[in-house]
């Protein structure tokens, strides 16, 4: 495999993704709006990181990871773990949960015995947060 195999695999995902992902529409409920819109934030992140390694900005790249990981903690936290009061207070702009609370309550919700969400959680944070 040559270096530009994993992200030529990259921009076609990101191309299956857009095509999958044009015309859907979505129930009204808050909780699903708010999942989604955390979810398309993910993928606009990810489509980003694709472009910017495209254009060898790896550093760029490499600052979105964070973001990524954080939209997609929360879109799974705020649709599977949180009270509509949580929601509703977090979308009239109260602070929401700390992120490891988050990647926590997404592992009990799943059943998930060796949260492999805490495991890249715990891996990468010192990376994540360095930017």
């Amino acid at each position: 495999m040559n270096d530009s195999e994993p992200l030529a695999a990259a921009e076609k995902f990101m191309r299956s993704i857009d095509s999958t992902m044009d015309g859907l529409s979505f129930d009204g409920e808050t909780k699903s709006l708010v999942f989604n819109g955390f979810l398309h934030l993910s993928l606009e992140h990810f489509g980003s990181i694709v472009l910017l390694m495209r254009s060898s900005m790896v550093a760029s790249a490499a600052a979105l990871l964070r973001p990524q990981y954080e939209a997609v903690i929360r879109g799974l936290y705020f649709y599977e773990c949180a009270e509509d009061n949580e929601i509703e207070a977090f979308l009239d702009g109260k602070e929401p949960e700390k992120l490891y609370k988050m990647v926590e309550g997404v592992g009990e919700q799943f059943s998930i015995e060796k949260n492999p969400l805490i495991n890249v959680y715990n891996v990468l944070k010192k990376e994540m947060h360095s930017f």
